[in-house]
């Protein structure tokens, strides 16, 4: 049932935020390096594993659930003590972890907590472009100013840590000027193959950052109708039967960062948003089966 899966996955979301915070604290790298380690084998794998250190996909998976958390304290299922606790859990997860782009979306999302009427489709489509925005024009500028913030402290520790934050765009997320060399050459290669993509000739001229444009320059107009009805499948199933609810803004807003991270990272969410997000949601409407609540709306 939805009651006992959403308790799986808040307990789980719980434990493994809590751990990782510990495990950060001890191995300052630690998810940085899990998102660059190929093997499970890898003797750095297996530690943090041991430790229940949360990786790359974790610390993304906090960031999309993140507006479900802010939507279910809204609909008073949780608390302000629970809410507050919750939050600084997730922002600390997300210091520790050193993504840059995470803390950016984690910050951008807390204005949910302001808006005071029910979240509209435009509100998200502002929210969106806010995002998008700042994540590929402000990272650079925020970098500067956290590293500043790391000098005014006086803490070699606490430098070192905000340092690090600072730049955190080095690995996965890297400098802006990187981050769009990689975008471009993949929609060049896009350009330059419109219509198969390079799948055929061995997928070469990938900037490897991106998972949508990756596809593009891949695949083609073909990956990118694919994409387009997978999407599409997706928000029919997932998202579109919440429509016209109360709180549906914020699912809205879930879904349509799973695709911006999609454009300026490696990952899909495809567990977050057709999972662990509906499931969550179900759960703060109410809902014993989401199944039984489609086939209601």
């Amino acid at each position: 049932t939805v009651s006992f899966f959403s308790s799986v996955i808040f307990l789980a979301m719980v434990i493994t935020s809590i751990s990782t915070c510990f495990g950060l604290i001890k191995f300052p790298y630690a998810s940085r390096i899990l998102a660059t380690i190929s093997s499970s084998q890898d003797a750095n794998a297996i530690i943090y594993n041991l430790y229940n250190i949360g990786g790359y996909d974790y610390i993304y998976t906090l960031v999309l659930l993140y507006p479900i958390f802010i939507m279910a304290y809204k609909q008073r299922k949780i608390n302000l003590l629970l809410t507050i606790m919750g939050t600084m859990l997730i922002f600390t997860v997300a210091v520790l972890s050193e993504y840059t782009t995470a803390l950016l979306l984690l910050i951008i999302s807390s204005i949910l907590f302001l808006v005071k009427r029910d979240l509209q489709r435009k509100d998200v489509l502002i929210l969106l472009f806010i995002a998008v925005v700042v994540v590929l024009f402000c990272n650079d500028y925020v970098s500067r100013f956290i590293s500043y913030i790391g000098s005014l402290t006086g803490s070699e520790t606490m430098m070192e840590r905000l340092n690090a934050l600072a730049g955190g765009q080095a690995g996965l997320e890297a400098s802006e000027s990187n981050r769009i060399f990689l975008y471009r050459m993949s929609f060049d290669t896009f350009l330059s193959h419109p219509i198969f993509g390079t799948f055929l000739s061995g997928g070469w001229g990938l900037g490897g950052h991106s998972f949508i444009l990756d596809t593009l320059g891949k695949y083609g107009l073909i990956g990118l109708v694919l994409l387009f009805f997978m999407y599409r499948k997706i928000y029919r199933n997932f998202i579109l039967p919440f429509q016209g609810m109360q709180g549906y803004g914020f699912v809205l807003w879930t879904f349509l960062q799973a695709i911006l991270l999609s454009c300026i990272n490696t990952g899909m969410w495809l567990n977050v948003i057709a999972c662990f997000m509906p499931i969550l949601v179900c759960k703060i409407y109410g809902f014993d089966s989401f199944l039984y609540f489609s086939v209601e709306e």
